[in-house]
Formats: structure tokens, C-alpha cells, sequence
């Protein structure tokens, strides 16, 4: 089974990857795979632990009110589901994101949202509606995007069909992950030096 983890989500909502797992194996009621899962991370006598700190960050609500409680005695909350999901179409913030028009070093306009059901499509297909691989595609693009601009190549960009089929955004995957990194080491750079004075 392939689950994929977005490491900024993990970042953001303050929970580690074992977390996010046993959350994700009680919102889909796994328990028998939940079970197995914890005794082969040697993590089942412990997993109080790491229940009580995803119910604490508003994850999980308990159903009853039994000290030993066990992961079955958990429901997963809201705010867990938006998570993994999202009520919103994938795609309609894909496509708000995506530029419209493009002149061509001809000269010719060229419309690169064109064809929007087989878009659509093919983002379904790729993103099956897990909202941690869209965010990560949304986050590629925002990047070529503005990387384009910069370099004024944004007449090279592909139609949104074309980029979506040859899977674009992986090549610029790696400058992505580089950038975050760079932003946080400035970020601490500068919050160290604050407290002088």
C-alpha cells in the first residue's frame, strides 16, 4: 500500500509520519492494518501516546470515556479529514493557478488552458484525489511560474493538457525542496540575530 505524506503538512500540524499513519488508518477503519502496523514499528505500547497528542491537536475526539482506551475508541475529526482531502476540486485551484495566455516567440497568443474536461481528467487520475500530491503539484507550478516570469520564459510554458500529461512539475521538484530549505535557514538566520540589541 502506498500512502504518501507531505512532509510540510507533518510540519505544519506539529505530528510525526508514525502519527499521521495511525490517523490515517482510523479514517479509513484499517484496524486490523493498524494493528499489524504497530506491532511491526514495535510502537503498540505506546500508541496511547501518540493518540493523546492527536486528540490534543484537535485530530481525534474520543468515543468513550475509559482510561485504557485503544485506537478503536477514537473517531477521526474535521479537522483530520481536510488533511487528506479537500471538499474543493482539486483541479478548480489547479486550473486558477495555471496561466492563461502566453504570447509565442513568434508572436501568436496561444491559450494554455484549453481542453478543460480532459484536464481535469488527467489530474484525477494523478492526483486521486489525495490533496497532499495536489499541494505539492500547486507548489511546483507556483514555482515554474514564477521562475519563468523571472527569467522572461514564460512563452515556453506547455498547455495545461501537455504539462499535466509529461508531468512537468517533477522537474522542478528538486529547485522546490532547495528554495524551502534556503527560506527556512534565512528565516532562522534572521529570528537568531532579532534577539540582539
Amino acid at each position: 500500500m502506498l500512502i504518501n505524506i507531505n512532509t510540510d503538512t507533518l510540519l505544519e500540524s506539529k505530528i510525526t509520519a508514525h502519527q499521521f499513519l495511525i490517523a490515517w488508518y482510523l479514517s479509513q477503519a484499517k484496524y486490523t492494518d493498524l494493528e499489524i502496523y504497530l506491532k511491526q514499528t514495535f510502537s503498540s505500547e505506546r500508541v496511547h501516546v501518540d493518540l493523546n497528542w492527536l486528540w490534543k491537536q484537535g485530530f481525534l475526539m474520543e468515543l468513550t470515556s475509559d482510561p485504557a482506551m485503544i485506537p478503536r475508541d477514537y473517531q477521526i475529526t474535521q479537522k483530520f479529514k481536510l488533511l487528506i482531502s479537500s471538499k474543493e476540486d482539486f483541479f478548480d485551484e489547479l486550473y486558477k493557478e495555471y496561466p492563461v495566455k502566453v504570447i509565442r516567440t513568434n508572436g501568436d497568443v496561444d491559450y494554455l488552458r484549453a481542453d478543460r474536461n480532459t484536464a481535469r481528467r488527467i489530474y484525477a487520475l494523478l492526483t486521486k484525489g489525495d490533496k497532499q500530491v495536489h499541494d505539492h503539484i500547486i507548489k511546483c507550478l507556483q514555482f515554474e511560474v514564477k521562475k519563468r516570469y523571472a527569467n522572461n520564459s514564460l512563452n515556453y510554458m506547455k498547455r495545461l493538457n501537455k504539462w499535466l500529461s509529461s508531468r512537468e512539475w517533477e522537474s522542478y521538484e528538486d529547485e522546490v525542496g532547495d528554495s524551502s530549505s534556503a527560506a527556512k535557514r534565512n528565516e532562522g538566520e534572521i529570528r537568531y540575530g532579532t534577539g540582539l540589541g
